[in-house]
């Protein structure tokens, strides 16, 4: 009959329901992968999120804190004895540095920092000693701490030419531990405050300063890769020069051979870079091996080099890269024992935390950018010192430098100045290196001297060379430029202000070790 469908219709018709059913099923089965990839790429995020949760969130866990209160107390020793270096021999120190000095250089943004009266100094200097006793027994601790940092923040301030890496280091440190809850055992605050007392910290405190430490390490490190310290210098003319201040037979022999400036020079390099970084793998035998290098490192430095308080200042924060119940472990007459808190997991963070985190993450980004900043000027660091300061930048350079200054009317009249009679102690032997230090120094000649030239300001130069690391003197102000028409501060100074150093001669790079003659015999 018409109407009915012949045999190929129906075959016709079956396939073509079959390809209907294929073409959905690939459909779902592509829109089923579009929907498994957005899936695990969700998957993934997740992950990363919760990973960096527990990240913060392991920040704020419960460690012993053992290893804090011992550093402070041994801090609050250490700064007492810095104290009292200013205040023996009759105040011999603090005369030479703050009382007899008449002109003091300048911080930037803080020329309002002036010395107050030198029996009133006298005073302070004890209150300052005092104070740091009151932090190593934890006496009103946060307020010690606050009077410590601003007392000591204030002689630093005093005179710019006194700056050393490890006063700078001091100030860090200071500030931190107004935060740091150190005296919340065996302190006196502890014994009269029960509330406060506690036998555990946050985690954070520790990647504080242990983080602050290694960048000091690292950077210190970083800084030694330049061209004068690969080829041994400055240290071999300060071990020649150590050579013949000592009597030791096997001393004068050591320090008498070919190899000992290298050794000393890319020893000091390897410690510097890595030592931060190997003293975070705690109790394995590469921790053992770099505290054994530390201490060694830092106490010959001490009978080496005078530099002051530094290396026990660090051996005492090596204190805070050990396991932190350390301390408790070997003193337990003292610590006592502690409850291990219970660590409450995936929390979620508070605002005071957060706050927290956004400060260490400030912290260390400002404190990794500061020692680069030299880039941004140009030139050497070592010879132009822009930049030179808080980059841990440490005895790198022996620059020895002449300088003659002179003072010129609108008239055209003459006076050479008597620079050496300006100043007391170390500041002469400190500006003569530093550009900016002369350029400061000129300002205040031009300001003072207007009486002997009509009231008039004089214009003022100076004629200097210095030796960086024993290349030989070379010119480095133009001596046709008016100083006292710079600002000390406003840095990079014009093009043809401070003249550039000059390359290495080849018998200066014949002493990189890839280059020199070894001879053993």
């Amino acid at each position: 009959m018409g109407g009915d469908k012949g045999p190929d219709e129906d075959v016709a018709k079956v396939k073509e329901d079959h390809e209907e059913k294929e073409e959905k099923t690939v459909s779902q089965e592509e829109g089923g992968d579009e929907d498994t990839d957005r899936n695990k790429n969700k998957t993934k995020k997740k992950r990363r999120v919760g990973r960096l949760q527990r990240l913060a969130e392991s920040l704020f866990e419960p460690v012993d804190n053992s290893s804090l209160v011992t550093f402070r107390i041994l801090w609050g020793l250490i700064m007492a004895y810095e104290f009292w270096t200013f205040i023996a021999n009759d105040y011999r120190k603090a005369t030479l540095y703050f009382i007899m000095p008449t002109f003091m250089f300048k911080y930037e943004h803080f020329e309002w920092v002036t010395m107050m009266d030198p029996e009133l100094f006298k005073v302070f200097l004890w209150s300052m000693l005092t104070v740091s006793l009151c932090i190593s027994i934890g006496l009103l601790y946060r307020l010690m701490s606050v009077l410590l940092f601003v007392g000591f923040f204030y002689i630093v301030h005093l005179d710019s030419a006194l700056y050393l890496n490890h006063f700078y280091l001091i100030e860090i440190l200071s500030f931190f531990m107004i935060f740091l809850p150190a005296h919340h055992d065996l302190s006196v605050d502890a014994l009269f405050r029960p509330s406060i007392r506690s036998k555990s910290m946050p985690q954070w405190v520790l990647v504080l300063v242990r983080g602050i430490q290694s960048l000091v390490y690292f950077f210190a490190g970083i800084a030694k890769i330049n061209e004068d310290w690969l080829r041994g210098e400055p240290l071999r003319h300060w071990v020649s020069s150590r050579r013949t201040t000592t009597e030791h037979p096997f001393v004068t022999t050591i320090m008498d051979t070919a190899w000992m400036p290298y050794f000393l020079s890319y020893g000091g390099l390897y410690f510097d870079l890595f030592a931060g970084i190997f003293l975070l793998f705690k109790d394995g035998l590469l921790f053992r091996a770099t505290l054994f290098q530390c201490l060694f490192f830092h106490i010959s430095n001490k009978f080496l080099f005078s530099i002051g308080i530094f290396p026990f200042l660090m051996i005492a924060l090596t204190i805070l890269y050990f396991r932190p119940d350390r301390p408790r472990q070997l003193f337990p007459f003292l610590f006592g024992h502690r409850d291990t808190p219970k660590v409450i997991r995936d929390r979620g963070l508070s605002p005071k935390e957060k706050i927290v985190i956004f400060l260490l993450v400030l912290i260390f980004v400002v404190n990794i950018i500061m020692p680069f900043r030299h880039y941004a000027y140009g030139g050497n660091v070592a010879w132009d010192e822009m930049g030179h300061k808080y980059s841990w930048r440490m005895k790198l350079r022996d620059k020895n430098c002449r300088l003659y200054m002179m003072a010129q009317g609108q008239n055209g009249e003459e006076h050479m100045v008597d620079v050496e009679t300006y100043f007391i102690g170390k500041q002469h032997r400190k500006m003569k290196p530093r550009p900016d230090l002369v350029i400061q120094f000129a300002n205040h000649l031009a300001d003072t001297t207007k009486s002997s030239f009509n009231n008039t300001r004089p214009k003022i130069f100076g004629e200097m060379s210095c030796d960086l690391n024993y290349r030989g003197y070379q010119r480095m102000l133009n001596s046709s430029y008016d100083l006292a028409s710079l600002k000390p501060f406003d840095w990079p100074y014009p093009p043809g202000v401070i003249i550039p150093l000059e390359p290495l001669t080849e018998e200066q790079a014949a002493l990189f070790p890839w280059n020199f003659e070894w001879t053993f015999a």
